[in-house]
């Protein structure tokens, strides 16, 4: 049947948003029946507003069973279908469909009305974009959802049980990896603090001395202590540099904090470089 309808589909994917049009009832005659068409169904089956409270298109399940398949609602071309979602689960609950459908002309989303323990604006099975319809994996999940001979042989019933467990499987498994990403996120952060602590404790155990410079005017330094930075690590050559300007020092015959001068020579202060 589908093979049928494929160029028309893909018609309908090509259609612009001046095609549509850009309100409900524009949306409803120019996308949402043509597309129920491709699916099976007659426009002979539909009952519209007049008869059903102002519900958009609404279809029976079978001739045999006068309760409802379908509610269907058109909204604006580009509208946000979020903010009608109260309005569709008004009219589900009043006649009880297996499945709620809206579109905006570029978007239709699938909703399960009796899916137990779900709020309404969480009981989406599919959500599917006008551009995409022409797609075979779409066009095979359409014809189970969507054809009239699944409504009428309630297979649909299947399927919709079929697609709720698919849902429920893939968010358990997002919840099981999110859980998974914590615990591990939770561990590297702990192993990088480890870190951090045992970086911090090597900084403090390996500061670079810097001499302290004696007070100007004294041949020899008052005070031999070393004192250390913070900033920097341990590094021998740097160290054999102060051993040398300690020793030029005390041999000195002036200095300051910024410099030695002996034999004539004038020496910087490696702190001061």
């Amino acid at each position: 049947m589908i093979e049928h309808f494929k160029d028309k589909l893909k018609e309908l994917t090509e259609l612009s948003k001046e095609d549509v049009g850009y309100n409900e009832n524009n949306v409803k005659y120019h996308f949402i029946i043509p597309l129920l068409e491709c699916f099976g169904h007659n426009r002979l089956d539909f009952e519209h507003p007049a008869q059903t409270n102002r519900i958009d298109i609404y279809i029976k399940q079978s001739e045999k069973h006068s309760s409802c398949g379908f509610v269907i609602e058109a909204k604006n071309y580009d509208k946000n279908l979020d903010e009608y979602l109260i309005q569709l689960q008004k009219y589900s609950d009043i006649k009880r469909p297996l499945l709620a459908i809206i579109s905006n002309g570029e978007e239709i989303r699938f909703y399960d009305p009796s899916w137990r323990g779900v709020p309404f604006s969480e009981s989406l099975l599919y959500s599917i974009k006008r551009i995409d319809l022409n797609n075979d994996e779409i066009i095979e999940r359409l014809v189970k959802l969507f054809s009239k001979e699944n409504l009428n042989n309630e297979s649909l019933h299947d399927y919709i049980d079929e697609r709720e467990k698919e849902i429920k499987d893939a968010k358990r498994e997002i919840e099981s990896l999110t859980k998974e990403y914590k615990s591990k996120e939770e561990t590297i952060l702990n192993e990088i603090k480890i870190l951090e602590e045992k970086i911090k404790k090597l900084k403090e155990k390996y500061r670079l001395p810097i001499i302290v410079p004696p007070k100007i005017g004294t041949k020899t330094p008052d005070n031999d202590k070393l004192i250390l930075d913070k900033d920097e690590t341990q590094d021998s050559e740097v160290i054999e540099i102060f051993a040398n300007y300690k020793r030029q020092l005390y041999k000195a015959t002036y200095y300051s904090p910024d410099k030695i001068v002996f034999n004539g020579k004038e020496y910087t202060s490696p702190s001061a470089a």
